[in-house]
């Protein structure tokens, strides 16, 4: 038959003497008997059935076939003849069709974006060879692509997004439709410079442009290196076919995955925010209470002599004071209200001055090195909360690497941050774009996984065996309050890199020098004043009657005289009454009935040249902010010293 010749592939000669199973795939050589047996033998013919044929050059064709069988006559040996139809177009239908209801059902059945270019890769699978797959998103923004699923067996796995410029994954884009590149067809389109090749060159390529509304976001791609006729104009069409269908699946996924991103960074910041609320709060009450505890053991202190067993004691109420003052900062840290002493700093030269120490400190096993720009723009910021952030971050670095062998690589920079970049950084607000300079620190060690990287920042979330306070949630909290952000990039088993991010200054002449206030018993010769002189009287407001009590000592005993006030409104008759006598006001920033802000303002009302001292738990940076051109002569933060209380007072009335 003609037909079937043309249909398999043979000549009527090298058909004539094979056997039927040397057309038939070994699955049907059974099934054909059977068919045979029951239906043909026994009813004289066969019902519809469908099986495939293999063709001369190994492929297959889908066919349905009914038999019958015809009795000779006289004895002639009996015939057997049937109907072939081929029903490839028809199969090929219906499976397409089973493939995207497939895929379609597999976007609501699937948690990531990955998961379901799993399933579409397998899907496809049914359609074309997909042993060498990847889907390459491209980002309008940053001319970028990024692979969310990439499965090659010569090319490695793009870990960053690329740019691929001229690269026949562009042209697929670029032109929006499916295009099949063989060896001749890139040799022309190379020859155009229509195209680049980036990494292994294969000898068949088929690229499947992904559309969307807003025009075409991404590619779909399989190839072969060793068959170079293993696609081609039907698994062309095949892909134009379905492109539609899994353009749409992949947007939604993206699409939900992206407002899945966002409700978590959404309730990430909310959960930053509300920590970082309950620090400050937790923070401003207890350095009110260490004011009281730090203040008598101050004045404790004073009135003992030198040596005895009852010194010994308050100085280690006053040493374990301190270490919680410390605490304390830190929770200030994490809320964003420490306190900073802004200035221009260069990081290098901050950094340089470290290096003995971090190189001291760090483990055995790790080896530091530094890369430090040159001409690096200066930044406005503490260098004594900058330090503690890069010695957080490089000793956290080296106890990843451990005992073992590895490397501490810190790296200094200024680059341009555009919108999609603040974008990956860890902070409660969508940082602007603009210059910042950058300080990274890689490490060798162990890495983390995504679990663990999604609650580095938690208050008090460790992977050490012994936790260490708010660790890196008080260093995201002194970033914050520096208006910057971090970066981090980790790898199980490859490493890690953090990347701190400040805003870079303005230019400045002088760069900062390190600077570190000591919590230290004072001394009493530059404080105390028993010769019955006074420097003048001081209005002590503060609801705390702890403190409202030591600090009147500490004032008493430099040699001022002291009228104390509960609140602001206590506060505001008092000085009416005494505003000739009164040279300052140590006034509370937070109080009942009328806090200082409040107070500060019906102050200056009273007198303009009112010299008013605010004093708070929270950090100095907020307050100055706060009352900046308000009239504020100065500020001090809870827990303080009788030293430095009476210094402050005495700047402020120049007297120091």
């Amino acid at each position: 038959n003609p037909a079937f010749l043309e249909m398999l592939g043979y000549t009527r000669d090298e058909l004539l003497g094979m056997n039927i199973r040397e057309i038939t795939p070994e699955q049907w050589h059974k099934k054909d008997d059977e068919v045979f047996r029951s239906q043909v033998v026994v009813k004289g013919f066969s019902d519809v059935y469908e099986k495939e044929y293999v063709r001369k050059d190994g492929s297959t064709v889908a066919v349905s076939i009914r038999a019958w069988r015809a009795d000779g006559e006289d004895g002639e040996r009996a015939l057997n003849w049937g109907l072939v139809r081929d029903i490839s177009e028809r199969k090929t239908a219906e499976e397409v069709q089973s493939v995207l209801s497939n895929i379609s059902e597999a976007v609501g059945g699937t948690d990531t974006l990955e998961e379901l270019l799993g399933i579409i890769r397998e899907q496809l699978g049914r359609l074309i060879d997909t042993a060498n797959f990847y889907v390459a998103l491209y980002d309008d923004e940053t001319g970028l692509y990024s692979f969310p699923y990439h499965v090659d067996v010569c090319d490695e796995t793009p870990t960053k997004p690329m740019s691929l410029e001229n690269s026949v994954t562009d042209f697929v884009r670029r032109t929006g439709e499916p295009y099949l590149i063989n060896e001749q067809t890139q040799r022309r389109l190379e020859s155009e410079q229509a195209i680049t090749v980036y990494g292994n060159a294969s000898p068949i390529w088929l690229g499947m442009p992904l559309k969307s509304t807003r025009g075409v976001f991404g590619v779909v791609v399989v190839q072969s290196y060793e068959e170079s006729e293993l696609y081609g104009e039907r698994e062309l069409e095949l892909m134009r076919f379905v492109s539609g269908n899994i353009s749409l699946a992949i947007e939604r996924k993206k699409a939900e995955e992206e407002r899945r991103e966002l409700e978590d960074q959404v309730r990430q910041a909310q959960k930053l925010e509300s920590l970082g609320v309950l620090a400050g709060g937790i923070a401003h009450d207890f350095n009110n209470l260490l004011t009281g505890i730090l203040g008598n053991a101050d004045l404790a202190l004073m009135d003992l002599g030198m040596s005895g067993a009852a010194r010994l004691s308050i100085e280690a109420v006053h040493e374990a004071a301190g270490r919680a003052a410390e605490l304390s900062g830190q929770m200030l840290a994490y809320s964003g209200r420490g306190r900073f002493v802004t200035e221009p700093v260069d990081l290098n030269v901050l950094i340089r001055g470290m290096e003995q120490l971090l190189t001291a400190s760090t483990s055995t096993g790790a080896i530091m090195s530094y890369s430090l720009a040159s001409d690096l723009p200066l930044i406005e910021g503490d260098a004594t909360q900058l330090q503690q952030v890069i010695t957080n971050i490089i000793l956290n670095a080296s106890d990843a690497i451990g005992e073992e062998s590895g490397s501490v690589m810190v790296t200094t920079g200024a680059a341009w941050f555009d919108v999609s970049s603040m974008a990956e950084t860890w902070t409660d607000e969508q940082l602007p774009e603009g210059q910042y300079v950058y300080v990274d620190v890689h490490d060798t060690g162990s890495g983390m996984d995504k679990e663990t990287l999604s609650r580095i920042f938690d208050p008090f979330f460790t992977t050490k065996f012994t936790g260490r306070g708010l660790g890196l949630a008080a260093v995201l909290g002194t970033v914050r309050g520096h208006k910057g952000g971090i970066i981090v990039e980790s790898v199980p088993g490859v490493g890690t890199t953090f990347r701190i991010l400040f805003p870079a200054g303005p230019d400045a002449a002088s760069t900062s020098t390190n600077r570190q206030e000591a919590v230290a018993p004072a001394q009493t010769e530059d404080t105390a004043r028993d010769d019955g002189h006074t420097d003048g009287t001081v209005l002590l407001v503060d609801d705390e009657a702890t403190i409202r009590q030591v600090t009147q000592q500490m004032l008493e005993r430099a040699g001022f005289s002291v009228l104390t006030a509960s609140d602001g409104l206590k506060a505001i008759d008092t000085y009416r009454k005494n505003s000739d006598d009164i040279v300052c006001v140590l006034l509370d920033l937070t109080m009942p009935n009328m806090g200082g802000e409040e107070t500060l303002k019906r102050l200056l009302r009273i007198r303009p040249d009112v010299r008013v001292i605010m004093s708070s738990g929270y950090g100095e940076l907020e307050v100055v902010e706060r009352f900046a051109d308000q009239g504020l002569a100065g500020f001090i933060q809870k827990p303080y010293l009788s030293a430095k209380l009476v210094t402050k007072l005495r700047e402020v009335l120049g007297t120091a």
